[in-house]
C-alpha cells in the first residue's frame, strides 16, 4: 500500500492493493512521511474503505482538519468499545465522535453546561455503553486536562448505540423515549419499578429489541401466534399483568400503527409476571 496525503502525524490516505482509496490511521502512521512511500502496516490500527462516498468524504474531512489529539482519544474510546460490547460498530462513530467532543471540549472553555434530559434512561437502559461513556472521560481528562463531567457519558453512550444500530441518533433518543414510556406504565400499573435485577434488566433488553424490531422493520414473521393455549392460560391467572400488556399493546399501537400479537404479548406477560413475584 502507497501513502496518497499525510492527513496529519496519525491519518494517511493511501492506496490499497486494488487501488482503492483508504484512510488508514495509527499512531505515528503520518509522522516523518511522504506520499508514495509504503505504508508501514505495524502502526495501522485502522482502515477506513471507500464504499460509501459521502461517509468516506465526511470522515476525510474530518480526519484533516482536527488536531491530532481527537484521533487518539477517539481511537481509544472505540477500542474499550469493541472489546466491551464484541459486537461491530459503525465507521461513522469515529467522525461523528471527533465532531462532539471537540464540541464539549469547546463549550468546557466557554463555560456552556449542555444538560442530557435523557441521562437517567440512557444510564438505566444502556449500562455497557454509559460505562464505555465513563471510562472514555478518563481518556479525555487525561489527554486534554478537562472534566466533562458525568453527563457527557450519556452523550457519549448515544453516539455507540447509534453506531451499534447503524441508523441516526434521532432513532435512539426515540427507543430511549419509548422504553420509558412502558416502564412507567408497569411502575404505576405493577408498582415494579426500574432496579438492577436481572429480572428486570432481562425485561428492558426484551422491550428494547422489541421495539427495534418495529422501528427497524426486523424479524416481523417471528410472531406467528404459536402460544394462543399459554396467552389465554396468562390472562386468566394473572389480570393485572394482562391489562398491564394490554396498555403496552395499546400504546405500541398508537405509537407507530402495529399490533403486537399474542405471542408477544405472552412473552410480556411471562416478563410482568416474574417481576410481580419479588414485590
Amino acid at each position: 500500500m502507497k501513502i496518497q496525503k499525510i492527513l496529519n502525524n496519525n491519518a494517511i490516505l493511501a492506496l490499497n492493493d486494488n487501488s482503492e482509496e483508504i484512510i488508514i490511521i495509527g499512531k505515528g502512521i503520518g509522522f516523518q512521511q511522504n506520499p508514495t512511500n509504503l505504508v508501514n502496516k505495524n502502526l495501522i490500527e485502522k482502515m477506513f474503505v471507500n464504499t460509501n462516498t459521502k461517509n468516506f468524504k465526511y470522515i476525510k474531512s474530518n480526519f484533516s482538519n482536527i488536531s491530532e489529539k481527537y484521533i487518539i482519544v477517539v481511537q481509544k474510546i472505540i477500542n474499550i468499545a469493541l472489546q466491551k460490547l464484541n459486537k461491530p460498530i459503525n465507521d461513522m462513530i469515529y467522525a461523528n465522535l471527533i465532531n462532539h467532543l471537540q464540541f464539549a471540549i469547546e463549550r468546557y472553555f466557554k463555560k456552556i453546561p449542555i444538560l442530557n434530559t435523557f441521562f437517567r434512561e440512557i444510564k438505566m437502559y444502556y449500562p455497557e455503553e454509559f460505562e464505555i461513556g465513563v471510562k472514555s472521560l478518563e481518556i479525555v481528562k487525561e489527554e486534554f486536562g478537562v472534566d466533562l463531567g458525568i453527563e457527557e457519558a450519556s452523550f457519549i453512550a448515544v453516539y455507540l448505540v447509534d453506531a451499534e444500530l447503524e441508523h441516526d441518533s434521532s432513532k435512539v433518543i426515540m427507543l430511549t423515549e419509548i422504553i420509558d414510556a412502558i416502564s412507567k406504565v408497569i411502575y404505576y400499573d405493577l408498582e415494579i419499578s426500574a432496579d438492577n435485577s436481572e429480572d428486570y434488566d432481562k425485561f428492558i433488553l426484551h422491550v428494547k429489541q422489541l421495539i427495534m424490531n418495529i422501528i427497524y422493520e426486523m424479524n416481523q414473521d417471528l410472531f406467528n401466534n404459536n402460544f394462543q393455549e399459554i396467552y389465554e392460560v396468562l390472562m386468566k391467572q394473572y389480570p393485572k399483568e394482562y391489562e398491564c400488556v394490554i396498555k403496552i399493546k395499546n400504546y405500541i399501537l398508537k405509537k407507530f400503527k402495529v399490533e403486537i400479537n399474542n405471542d408477544e404479548c405472552t412473552y410480556l406477560m411471562i416478563h410482568l409476571i416474574k417481576l410481580s413475584s419479588n414485590y
